[in-house]
């Protein structure tokens, strides 16, 4: 099965992409690189773990408009097209043209923590757990496509006041996920799904919701979360 991974250039997509990389010899990456810093810590530990575990990926350079007929003819190769925080919306023709479709990891529970983000505003709404959905993108709009599952990471490892050691057990989580999932796509196993219902959109957060984050003891990270690697 050929697969098409379509990624950020950050740690985080990483961890999930060594994992599934070494089963799936027969694929390609695209990448897309944001520009949004949530916090300078977050910033700092994720520049430290690229220089640590991440190496140069590929020479292709970065995606800026992924609906061109340029790549909607490169998808045709691949039967399935896995997305992690690739931040760019496909459009309903796109969504059409992989066999198995698109499927996209979202780093919150859905429908509840749609858009960006989603750890932050988990945290900030001091929810007592933490998880992250699979999805099938099925059009353009938003974290709306049918929803393979959402799970909910635990461990006594976990530091539910740390956002990066949340991500952390959250993408080493998913790569168990997808692993699984691609195995039942190429059983011809059927993928159940239930349907996206009404939930909340987020945005960016605003400098008061950071302060606030900050106020009642987050962190965006720590000094130990350098030590998971």
């Amino acid at each position: 099965m050929k697969v098409l991974f379509c990624l950020n250039d950050d740690t985080w997509s990483y961890i999930v992409y060594q994992s599934l990389s070494v089963k799936y010899n027969n694929h390609n990456v695209l990448l897309s690189k944001s520009s949004f810093i949530l916090d300078k810590g977050l910033t700092k530990i994720e520049s430290f773990l690229d220089y640590k575990i991440k190496p140069n990926w590929y020479l292709n350079p970065y995606v800026d408009d992924i609906n061109t007929q340029y790549y909607k003819n490169f998808a045709q190769d691949y039967d399935v097209i896995i997305s992690i925080r690739f931040l760019k919306i496909f459009d309903n023709e796109f969504c059409t043209i992989p066999k198995h479709g698109i499927i996209n990891v979202h780093s919150g529970l859905l429908p509840f923590y749609r858009g960006v983000v989603a750890t932050f505003w988990a945290m900030l709404n001091q929810e007592k757990e933490h998880g992250y959905a699979i999805h099938y993108v099925d059009d353009n709009k938003i974290d709306r496509g049918r929803i393979i599952g959402n799970y909910i990471i635990n461990g006594n490892s976990i530091n539910y006041n740390s956002m990066a050691n949340i991500l952390y057990h959250k993408y080493h989580d998913i790569s168990k996920k997808i692993l699984l999932l691609l195995q039942k796509i190429e059983d011809n196993q059927t993928i159940q799904t239930t349907e996206s219902s009404k939930g909340q959109y987020h945005s960016k957060p605003l400098n008061e919701d950071i302060t606030k984050f900050k106020n009642l003891g987050l962190h965006f990270c720590t000094n130990d979360d350098y030590l998971l690697f």
